[in-house]
């Protein structure tokens, strides 16, 4: 079959335009990324048939869409809703921050070194704000001596308590000793955000997935 002049520039369009994604994505700025992802699923597949369906009927987000959300949610690990479809008929993805900052509370605090875990208080309510927790230590504890030593969030004895905290934790996150004897953990928002779109791109169901960025003129 030979195809004329203007598939084949529609074509070579699409495959720069993907490339370009592909490469500029890792030169976007942290405060860029949104913690979601704009997801397309292959024709065919039940959910791409809900969200048909959807958009056939006022683009009302239907029980099905939710269902098959819920399922992939579970199967990923990643806590996530679904807050609208798009004009391309994908549907964009928010990751539920908030969630697993709960989630690394509970996790954290089962540790025989902490005494408290509780959220990091920060006046930023944007949705792209970052997520943390702060950790305060048992007095005489292993951690709480160390870090009262080191005081370098530098230190790779910061690190090595750090990952004693979120061992088996499923999300990425980052620390920072706070003086005197105070460990914070952030939530890493976009490596969470890449993991979760690498974790949809290795999906039968989905044609495509990538980050939902802010361009900022």
């Amino acid at each position: 079959m030979e195809m004329d002049t203007r598939q084949y520039c529609r074509l070579t369009l699409l495959f720069t335009l993907i490339a370009s994604c592909s490469v500029a994505e890792e030169h976007i700025p942290p405060s860029s990324m949104r913690s979601e992802a704009i997801v397309k699923f292959v024709d065919g597949s039940l959910i791409n048939d809900e969200i048909n369906a959807s958009v056939n009927d006022d683009w009302t987000l239907t029980s099905g869409i939710y269902a098959h959300a819920q399922e992939l949610s579970e199967q990923l690990g990643t806590p996530f809703i679904v807050s609208r479809i798009t004009s391309g008929r994908e549907l964009l993805l928010t990751i539920l921050m908030d969630k697993m900052q709960n989630e690394l509370i509970s996790h954290v605090i089962q540790h025989s070194d902490v005494k408290d875990a509780a959220p990091l208080m920060d006046t930023d309510s944007s949705p792209n704000r970052p997520l943390a927790v702060r950790i305060v230590f048992v007095t005489g504890s292993p951690s709480h001596q160390a870090i009262l030593e080191e005081g370098d969030d530098d230190s790779g004895e910061i690190t090595a308590i750090a990952e004693s905290l979120v061992a088996d934790f499923p999300h990425a996150t980052t620390a920072q000793a706070v003086p005197p004897d105070q460990l914070v953990l952030d939530l890493d928002s976009r490596a969470i955000t890449r993991k979760f779109v690498e974790q949809l791109r290795a999906l039968e169901v989905v044609a495509y997935a990538q980050p939902n960025f802010i361009f900022k003129h």
